[in-house]
């Protein structure tokens, strides 16, 4: 999560894939809402999610496929 915060600072345009419904759903609640907020600084979060695919060059330009669940 913090690298992912750094990496937003510098420019790059960061997105986060869980495959669970919320934020490193293993550590407390109250923490895990804290660490939500990094979207208010422009990190897209998305849940449910897997990545499937994954095609590129870093520094140059990649596409990821996800595949998402709705509940």
């Amino acid at each position: 999560m913090e690298l992912s915060q750094a990496m937003r600072r510098f420019g790059s345009k960061v997105t986060i894939v869980d495959r669970n419904g919320r934020l490193m759903s293993k550590e407390d609640r109250t923490y895990a809402r804290l660490l939500a907020a990094a979207a208010e600084e422009g990190i897209d979060i998305l849940l449910n999610a897997r990545i499937k695919e994954v095609s590129g060059k870093s520094g140059d330009s990649v596409s990821v496929v996800v595949e998402q669940k709705w509940n």
